[in-house]
C-alpha cells in the first residue's frame, strides 16, 4: 500500500508501523467501514427524531418513545442473548472453514429467536391494556400493541442478522444492512408520513414495513459469502445446544444492560408526563453520537479478540486494546467537548422547550466519555469465554441502577434519571477494566491518555471563555464553537500526543487522499 509522497526509508518506516500485523489491518479497515456507516446512520436518525418531534409534538413523541423502549426491552429478551454468541461461534467456524456449522448457527439462532420473541409478543398483546393504562398511564399504547405486537419478533430477527456478517468479518455488508439501509429507509418513511398523516399508529406501521422488507435481502448476500450447506440433524442439534448454552448467560447480561440503559424511561413514564419523557429521550439520544465511534469498533474487535484469545496471544491483545482505546478517546473527546460547552443551543434546535434538558445531556455525555475510554473491555470478556463475568457485572450494576432510579426520579425528575444512568455506566466499566487487568494484565490507559485529557481540558476552558459567554444565534454559536473546538483539539493532539510515526502517517495519508480526490 502506498502512502502519498512518503518514500524511501520514511515510507518504509510508516508502512511497517501501520501494517505490521495483518489482523490489525483487517480490524482497522472493518472499524473504519463501520464508523463511516454509523456516522451516516446517526445523521439520518437525528434528522428522523427532528421530524418526529415536529410532526407529533412533544406529548405524542413521548408516547412513541415509551412504546419503542418497551418493544426494545422485550426484543432483548426474545433474542435469548444470541447476538454475541452468534458472532463468536461463526467467527470460530469461519476460521475452520466449516460451512455446515456456520449455517447451523445461522438457522438455529433464527429459529430460537423467532419462537421466543413470538411468544413474548403474544403475551404482551394479551396484557396490552394493563401495561398501557396502569404503568404508562396512556390508552394510546393499547391500540399500537394490539395491532403491532408482531413487531417484537420482527425486531428481534432484524437486529440479529447483522451479527452473522460480524462473525464472517464482512463489515461492509454489516454496515449496509444494519446502518445505511435501516436508517435511510426509516428517515424516508418519517418524512413521507410527516407530511401525509402524522400520527402514532401510522409511524409504527411504517416501522413494521421497514423490518418486513429488511429481513429478505440479507440472505442473498449471505449465500454469496458462504454457500449454503445444510448440516445433519445431529450436528445441527449439537451446534444449537452449544450456542444456546454459551448465549444463556449473555441473555441475562443483555436484558440487564438493556434495562440499565432504558429503565429510567419506564420510571419517568410512571412519574412524569410524556412531554418530560420526550425531553429526556432527545437529550439521551443526542449523547448516543459518542457511541458512533465505540459501537463499530466493538463490532470489529469482537471476532478479532475471539481469535487472539483462542490462540492465547494476550500480549498482542493488550497492545491492540490500548491502541484502540487511545484512538477512540482522540476521536470522541472533541465531540464530547462540543456537547458539554453548547448543550442548550443543541437541544433548542429540536424544540425551544427541550433546552431544559441541558444538564441531563451534560451528565450523560461525561459518563459516556468514560465508557468510551475503556474501549471494548466488555466485548473482550465475552469473546474470551467469560460471559458469566459480564453477567455478574450487569446484574450488580442493574440492581444498583434500579435502586438509584427508584430513589432519585421521584425527587429530582429528569436529573435523577441522568445521575442514575451515569453512575451505572461508571460502575460497570470500572468493574470491566479491573477484571481484564486481573485476568490478563490488560489495561486501557497509558501516559498518552493523560495527555489527551489534558489537551481536552485546556481546549474546553478556552472554548468556553472565547465563545460560550457571547450571545448570538444558537445555530451559529453551535457551529462556530464546534469548528473551533475540534480544530484546536486535533492540533494539540497532533503535536503533543502522536508519535513521530503516527504524525508521518497522518500527513502522508492526507496527501494521498488529496491526490486521489484531485
Amino acid at each position: 500500500m502506498q502512502f502519498g509522497n512518503a518514500a524511501g526509508t520514511k515510507g518504509e518506516r510508516i508502512q511497517k508501523w501501520a501494517w505490521q500485523d495483518n489482523r490489525l489491518k483487517q480490524l482497522t479497515k472493518g472499524s473504519a467501514a463501520n464508523i463511516i456507516g454509523a456516522v451516516i446512520s446517526s445523521g439520518f436518525r437525528y434528522i428522523s427524531i427532528y421530524f418526529l418531534v415536529r410532526g407529533l409534538g412533544s406529548m405524542h413523541y413521548g408516547v412513541y418513545v415509551q412504546t419503542i423502549v418497551l418493544f426494545e426491552i422485550l426484543r432483548s429478551i426474545g433474542q435469548c442473548g444470541l447476538p454475541q454468541g452468534v458472532s463468536r461461534h461463526i467467527a470460530i467456524y469461519h476460521l475452520e472453514d466449516d460451512r455446515r456449522k456456520i449455517w447451523a448457527v445461522i438457522l438455529s439462532s433464527l429459529l430460537i429467536t423467532l419462537t421466543a420473541s413470538g411468544l413474548i409478543g403474544m403475551l404482551l398483546c394479551l396484557f396490552a391494556e394493563t401495561v398501557s393504562v396502569r404503568w404508562f398511564k396512556t390508552g394510546e399504547m393499547t391500540e399500537i400493541i394490539t395491532q403491532l405486537w408482531w413487531l417484537i419478533p420482527l425486531n428481534s430477527l432484524f437486529f440479529l442478522i447483522p451479527n452473522f456478517f460480524t462473525g464472517l468479518r464482512q463489515m461492509r455488508y454489516r454496515t449496509y444492512v444494519a446502518d445505511l439501509y435501516q436508517s435511510g429507509v426509516w428517515l424516508l418513511m418519517v418524512i413521507i408520513f410527516c407530511f401525509w398523516r402524522p400520527d402514532l399508529l401510522t409511524y409504527f406501521w411504517g416501522r413494521a414495513s421497514l423490518f418486513s422488507v429488511g429481513l429478505i435481502f440479507p440472505f442473498f448476500i449471505l449465500k454469496k459469502i458462504v454457500p449454503l450447506e445444510i448440516a445433519s440433524w445431529s450436528e445441527m442439534t449439537r451446534v444449537s445446544r452449544e450456542l444456546f448454552l454459551f448465549s444463556l448467560p449473555l441473555l441475562l447480561t443483555t436484558v440487564i444492560n438493556r434495562v440499565l440503559f432504558r429503565v429510567e424511561i419506564l420510571f419517568l413514564a410512571y412519574y412524569l408526563d410524556p412531554g418530560q419523557v420526550a425531553v429526556y429521550h432527545v437529550a439521551s439520544r443526542l449523547s448516543d453520537i459518542q457511541n458512533v465511534f465505540l459501537l463499530p469498533v466493538n463490532t470489529a474487535f469482537s471476532p478479532h479478540s475471539a481469535r487472539l484469545a483462542k490462540e492465547g496471544r494476550f500480549d498482542k491483545l493488550n497492545k491492540d486494546f490500548k491502541r484502540v482505546c487511545q484512538w477512540l478517546l482522540i476521536i470522541a473527546l472533541p465531540v464530547s467537548l462540543v456537547f458539554v460547552l453548547f448543550p442548550e443551543e443543541l437541544l433548542a434546535m429540536f424544540d425551544p422547550d427541550f433546552a431544559s434538558g441541558k444538564w441531563v445531556l451534560v451528565m450523560i455525555i461525561l459518563a459516556n466519555l468514560f465508557n468510551i475510554s475503556t474501549g471494548p473491555a466488555g466485548i473482550m470478556l465475552s469473546m474470551a469465554g467469560y460471559p458469566k463475568i459480564e453477567f455478574f457485572n450487569a446484574l450488580l450494576v442493574g440492581v444498583f441502577s434500579l435502586f438509584l432510579n427508584i430513589k432519585l426520579i421521584p425527587l429530582m425528575g429528569l436529573m435523577g434519571a441522568a445521575i442514575a444512568i451515569a453512575a451505572g455506566v461508571v460502575l460497570i466499566n470500572s468493574l470491566r477494566i479491573g477484571e481484564t487487568f486481573c485476568l490478563w494484565r490488560i489495561f486501557p490507559y497509558t501516559i498518552h491518555t493523560a495527555k489527551i485529557m489534558g489537551i481536552g481540558f485546556l481546549v474546553g476552558v478556552g472554548g468556553y471563555a472565547l465563545i460560550g459567554q457571547f450571545t448570538m444565534e444558537p445555530l451559529f454559536k453551535f457551529a462556530l464553537g464546534s469548528l473551533s473546538t475540534v480544530a484546536l483539539f486535533f492540533v494539540g493532539v497532533f503535536f503533543f500526543v502522536l508519535t513521530k510515526e503516527e504524525r508521518e502517517w497522518a500527513v502522508s495519508a492526507k496527501k494521498d487522499l488529496i491526490s486521489r480526490v484531485s
